[in-house]
């Protein structure tokens, strides 16, 4: 489904709604923007919100923070980003440093470079490849954590709940699934599982419950 599609469905909805939809919003040098309803929210440079964003596609290639909450279509981000708030995307790319001390909802989300989520990230599917994370919560269906091919890893995770969990070089207390793959030197309290169950010999699991 293309974003112009998606785009101009979510617009038609606010309009329905009586919602108020501001201007396209892009700082290309050091701005704020306003709390509000917005089609597109782009950043090149450095910016700051101090209350919620509503937006059909929020993009972010510089510096952005909010003390406030986000929820959007499309949330694309190649720099670094902080909320204050709570994230609820559709689909979530970041590529650089993401920080959210609330909780994160998607779609679908991949994930490069650094992240930490301080509530719960429920997602269908995540794909993430970092340098560095740290996780409260993760609630999924295909829940994949790798390291960076070139770089150390330091993942710290509380627990995961998915389908399938294939995870890399991961410290967390517990994991539950279905299917659940340990690789890497990984390191887990517990490990729950129905299905099929892969831990790699240089990976460590203090207890392995069959359900």
């Amino acid at each position: 489904r293309s974003t112009q599609g998606y785009s101009s469905a979510a617009s038609d909805v606010y309009k329905r709604q009586g919602v108020k939809i501001m201007a396209n919003v892009k700082i290309y040098g050091t701005g704020e923007i306003p709390g509000g309803v917005y089609e597109d929210v782009s950043v090149y440079g450095s910016a700051k919100s101090t209350s919620d964003i509503t937006a059909v596609m929020l993009t972010n290639y510089g510096a952005f923070k909010t003390n406030g909450s986000i929820k959007t279509g499309d949330f694309n981000s190649s720099g670094s980003c902080k909320i204050a708030g709570n994230l609820d995307a559709r689909i979530i790319s970041s590529m650089g440093a993401l920080k959210i001390e609330g909780s994160c909802n998607a779609t679908k989300a991949k994930i490069r470079g650094s992240i930490t989520i301080n509530g719960d990230f429920n997602t269908d599917t995540l794909d993430a490849k970092l340098e560095q994370g740290k996780f409260k919560n993760i609630y999924g269906d295909n829940i994949i954590i790798k390291k960076n091919e070139w770089l150390g890893v330091n993942v710290e995770i509380d627990e995961i709940e998915a389908t399938v969990i294939n995870v890399q070089d991961i410290k967390a207390k517990r994991l539950s699934g279905t299917n659940v793959y340990v690789y890497g030197n990984s390191h887990v309290d517990v490990v729950e599982y129905t299905g099929e169950l892969t831990i790699s010999k240089t990976s460590f699991v203090k207890e392995i419950i069959k359900l």
